[in-house]
């Protein structure tokens, strides 16, 4: 069953989506050989993405930037395994993870995930930051950032674990969400079978609300 979410037409692209999440009631995943269970309550949080097609006119302040947590999440996918535990990327706590499966379809040793959106109220952004918790196998991860009426790739590539991974936009931009997504490499069948995790502790925007 996919989750479900409002999209907004093109024309709305400029208006407010209030959308709301389903996250699978009775979930287990396998963790270093740990059996651990997901959440075990639907979350009824709003998630809000804001889509500006004509931005107003503003000029970058860096003496108001501060690290921002999303203000919601936006999961397009349509199987409910992909990603899960989504909130808990913006819960403040780094130890306490939001979860993403990589799944390989077409045989071979490595696949791309797909993409989870963290979204936030129009912005000035000049920077993003994530922190993703260690696993086996994952081993580059792809970040875009919504501004202009499209997604733009910010960066792709290997990535650290356990410690902050900052990237910077440059110009600044009027951002509304960033994308992520995560690249698997494994010669094991088995975790093949299961799917490999991806984890994300934390994501923060550096910016300000104009």
């Amino acid at each position: 069953m996919p989750k479900s979410y409002i999209w907004p037409p093109l024309e709305a692209f400029s208006h407010f989506v209030n959308a709301w999440v389903y996250i699978p009631v009775e979930k287990t995943y396998s963790y270093h050989g740990t059996k651990r269970q997901c959440k075990k309550s639907p979350s009824t949080s709003p998630s809000t993405a804001y889509f500006t097609s004509k931005p107003p006119e503003w000029v970058w302040d860096p003496s108001r930037a501060l690290w921002l947590s999303p203000t919601g999440f936006i999961d397009p996918n349509e199987d409910p395994d992909t990603w899960y535990n989504e909130e808990n990327a913006y819960d403040g706590n780094t130890g306490i993870f939001a979860i993403g499966n990589i799944k390989l379809d077409n045989g071979g040793t490595e696949a791309w995930g797909t993409f989870i959106w963290y979204t936030h109220e129009d912005m000035a952004c000049d920077k993003v930051r994530i922190w993703c918790n260690i696993v086996a196998y994952t081993d580059m991860i792809d970040i875009n950032a919504y501004f202009n009426d499209v997604w733009n790739l910010v960066y792709r590539g290997p990535f650290p674990y356990e410690e902050w991974f900052i990237k910077e936009l440059i110009p600044p931009q009027l951002i509304s969400a960033f994308r992520f997504r995560f690249h698997g490499t494994c010669y094991d069948w088995i975790e093949w079978i299961n799917g490999l995790d991806c984890l994300i502790g934390e994501v923060e925007f550096h910016g300000y609300v104009l």
